[in-house]
């Protein structure tokens, strides 16, 4: 998650684990960056590796809108439940 608060222009990175009790697994995930106003930014589309874990990172742009951004992300994989988890940062 990154540090809060981001300046508009940082680099903004996070990393992803999905894990099914007590196992990490390789799933599709949806990453999507939602701005302060509600509306989708940028969004990603991949696996995890075969250790259940995403890096990813986003450019923060200089003319970005300030206020709370939220990451948000769904894990799905075959005869497993569908996960969501989402976290929230602050451009200043």
């Amino acid at each position: 998650m990154p540090r809060n608060p981001v300046s508009t222009g940082a680099l903004v990175s996070f990393s992803v684990v999905v894990s099914w009790e007590e196992h990490r697994i390789v799933a599709d995930i949806r990453i999507s960056i939602i701005g302060p106003k509600g509306s989708k930014i940028h969004e990603y589309a991949r696996k995890t590796s075969s250790f259940g874990i995403a890096n990813e990172s986003w450019a923060v742009p200089e003319d970005a809108v300030l206020g709370t951004y939220a990451i948000e992300v769904q894990a799905a994989k075959p005869g497993y439940m569908t996960g969501q988890a989402s976290a929230n940062f602050e451009v200043i």
